[in-house]
């Protein structure tokens, strides 16, 4: 028995490097805080049209945009954005649902308008 612990001591101790490195990876991805400052832009034809900062939003709220085809709605809640309706063919762009995190966007290729979340860290996507 002390023969087999002397031959594998290395591997026990890479094994037990790499497992402490993952829970810390996994404890880091899930204590991180939220960014604060996160916004969303909508765009049409790529000219920004409004800028909504997601975490002064008090409660759900509405956003009406003319997209190049049809008039489009916006829903907006504290965090969080949508397409709540578009008259699109598809409506790839309403099924998409809620958006939340810096860098996640929508698109609503049809109307020509696309909604872009980002944040004010350094890591986060910026326009």
């Amino acid at each position: 028995m002390k023969a087999f612990f002397k031959k594998y001591l290395w591997d026990f101790i890479v094994l037990a490097l790499v497992g402490v490195a993952s829970l810390s990876v996994v404890l880091f991805m899930v204590l991180k805080p939220k960014t604060a400052g996160v916004s969303a832009g909508i765009f049409r034809q790529a000219t920004l049209v409004m800028n909504v900062d997601l975490t002064k939003e008090a409660e759900e709220r509405t956003i009406s945009v003319e997209g190049t085809h049809s008039p489009m709605e916006i829903t907006v809640k504290k965090g969080a954005i949508r397409i709540s309706h578009s008259d699109c063919p598809s409506h790839y762009c309403v099924d998409q649902g809620w958006i939340s995190n810096a860098g996640e966007r929508v698109d609503c290729v049809y109307n020509g308008v696309y909604i872009l979340i980002y944040g004010q860290g350094k890591e986060d996507f910026k326009i």
